[in-house]
């Protein structure tokens, strides 16, 4: 299993348009400002993520950020974060399978926001 910690970090994994699927799997991202931001132009015949038995979580602001994207997701944790454990913008495709979504935030105000942005 991979791990990606993004400690001292503005930013996190940013996925942009493109003709293939970026793959994630078995990976585990945490202690950055947002998890995984994937910002595309909406096409359904492309997959834009891929991800699968993945641990996203203590992101300060959102695990999951997709805008107008297409995601298909199993067995993965998206947790404890500052603002949304996901932000699912602008439309696209979402799938998601076996996936636990779940927020204890308790840094800075200890108030967490809400859990899912649809």
């Amino acid at each position: 299993m991979s791990s990606i910690t993004q400690d001292n970090l503005n930013g996190g994994t940013s996925i942009g348009p493109g003709p293939k699927t970026c793959t994630i799997n078995y990976a585990i991202i945490k202690n950055g400002t947002i998890g995984i931001e994937l910002d595309t132009v909406y096409n359904p015949a492309t997959l834009t993520l891929q991800l699968d038995n993945t641990i996203i979580e203590n992101e300060s602001n959102t695990a999951l950020l997709a805008k107008g994207s297409s995601i298909r997701c199993t067995n993965s944790l998206f947790a404890n974060c500052g603002q949304y454990v996901a932000a699912l913008t602008i439309g696209g495709d979402y799938n998601f399978r076996h996936c636990t979504f779940a927020d204890y935030w308790n840094q800075g105000s200890g108030v967490r926001q809400t859990l899912l942005y649809i």
